[in-house]
C-alpha cells in the first residue's frame, strides 16, 4: 500500500531515526497496526473543534470528568492535528453523554 500525504496514522515509534529503512517505512508496520485512515483530521474538521474553536470541548469534558487523571491542553489551533480526533459525527451530545459515564 502506498501511504499519501492525506494519509495519517495514530503510531508514534520511539527511537533514534533509522537512515537505512527509509523508502521501507511502509513494510514496516501494517496499516492496521498503525491506524492508518484518509481523512482530514484536523481541529477544524473536528466535532470537538470547529474551524472557529479555540478550546476541545473532548478535552473538556475529560477534565471534568476526571480531573484525578487528566490534565489535557484544552487550546487548539483549528488547523493542527490530534490523535484524539473526532469526526464531525457522532455529535458533541453524543460524546458529553459518553464522557457523563466515566
Amino acid at each position: 500500500m502506498k501511504v499519501t500525504g492525506d494519509m495519517t496514522c495514530g503510531l508514534y515509534v520511539e527511537g533514534m531515526p533509522m537512515p537505512e529503512m527509509a523508502g521501507k517505512e511502509h513494510t514496516s508496520v501494517t496499516p492496521k497496526t498503525s491506524g492508518l485512515a484518509t481523512m482530514e483530521v484536523r481541529c477544524e474538521n473536528c466535532v470537538c473543534g470547529g474551524p472557529k474553536a479555540t478550546t476541545c470541548e473532548y478535552f473538556e469534558m475529560l477534565n471534568k470528568a476526571k480531573p484525578e487523571e487528566h490534565e489535557l491542553d484544552e487550546k487548539i489551533i483549528p488547523s493542527g492535528c490530534c490523535n484524539a480526533f473526532r469526526p464531525m459525527e457522532p455529535s458533541i451530545e453524543g460524546l458529553r453523554k459518553k464522557a457523563a459515564k466515566l
